[in-house]
């Protein structure tokens, strides 16, 4: 597959994104107005969702076709799949899930069964409830999603793949509707993998467009579905109790990043591409995102615990040195992580070409 480089600060401004929601700013006229004004984490993870769908499609889709005319090629590329995907997802997760048993973080060990097994979103999903690690439901959610994708992609005919595609995207805001209004959960009506299943498929459809050199019929779609798209996501930002119609949410939020990435493969914008999403900082920061997607969650408890034990004070200016350290602290982490153990491991990923 084609190397799209403005893709990875696609995935820096999501984790950042995520991060600004889940770190409790403090109080100013300049946080209070970026909450208002930027999407916030969730579309965060709506647009890791549709770049996930995107871009396993594509490499999914481009090995479906190198495979017509080689016999049983079908069962390698699955689980070649399946390999890079441990390599990339596996090790330095189960690494920092070793590590942080040997910790005192607040209600790990006693939900740990759920972090090991890639369960986190049902956790939440039926206690009702976020714990320490609970960002870890993003990654349940992927996971759950990877372990049909291959084989639907791989064994659907060519000519029944895009009613499939436009049926994943159809159950996605179907399952939303029916957990709303039928299960009707106390809390997150969105964390369950069917309810994702429009995001995953919106980066699909954009995928077999893409590898299939037909980009014209989904621009002239999302040329007429973005507008609608930005001014319901003004609307949800602006409501006072977050809007009607919350179901289709994700759906509209999944347009809207899928326009993110046709602006990333477009053959236009190249300066202003340039500038904001593939110079070398949003590049590096788009590599590492899976370090700091995994480590930030817990970062602010043990900063603040070991800065309560030592009790010491930065004075007037306190809570913003501590979310530069603990910024810092992320970053280190992150770029540590993905330099000495993940890209030795990532080399690993040769030895199971397609």
């Amino acid at each position: 597959m084609k190397y799209i480089p403005g893709l990875n600060g696609l995935r820096a401004i999501a984790v950042f994104l995520v991060i600004f929601y889940h770190w409790d700013f403090p109080p100013s006229t300049i946080a209070t107005f970026l909450k208002q004004v930027l999407p916030n984490g969730v579309f965060g993870v709506n647009l890791f969702f549709v770049l996930s769908g995107f871009l396993i499609s594509c490499i999914l889709l481009i090995e479906k076709e190198k495979s017509v005319a080689i016999p049983n090629q079908h069962n390698k590329i699955i689980f070649n799949f399946y390999i890079r995907r441990l390599l990339r997802i596996f090790p330095i997760y189960y690494l920092t899930l070793f590590v942080l048993l040997f910790t005192n973080l607040p209600d790990f060990k006693n939900n740990f069964i759920y972090y090991l097994t890639y369960t986190e979103n049902f956790r939440v999903y039926f206690r009702g409830s976020w714990d320490n690690f609970c960002h870890t439901w993003s990654l349940s959610v992927e996971e759950q999603f990877y372990l049909i994708w291959p084989c639907v992609i791989i064994f659907t005919k060519k000519s029944n793949l895009l009613y499939i595609l436009f049926s994943f995207i159809l159950l996605g805001p179907a399952f939303s509707i029916f957990q709303t209004f039928v299960l009707k959960p106390s809390l997150n009506t969105f964390v369950l993998t069917p309810s994702c299943f429009d995001a995953f498929g919106i980066g699909a459809l954009l995928a077999y467009c893409y590898t299939k050199n037909e980009m014209g019929l989904i621009k002239k779609w999302i040329k007429i579905l973005l507008p609608i798209s930005l001014l319901l996501f003004i609307y949800w930002k602006v409501a006072p109790t977050g809007g009607h119609f919350q179901y289709f949410k994700r759906f509209f939020e999944s347009i809207i990043a899928c326009g993110l990435i046709l602006f990333c493969t477009s053959n236009s914008y190249t300066s202003i591409r340039n500038k904001l999403l593939e110079n070398k900082v949003m590049y590096q920061l788009g590599l590492v995102s899976y370090g700091i997607y995994l480590f930030h969650y817990p970062i602010p408890y043990f900063y603040l615990k070991a800065k309560h034990t030592i009790n010491f004070s930065f004075g007037k200016y306190d809570v913003q040195i501590d979310y530069v350290i603990m910024l810092a602290l992320l970053l280190m982490l992150a770029f540590l992580s993905y330099y000495l153990i993940e890209k030795p491991i990532l080399n690993l990923k040769k030895r199971f070409n397609y």
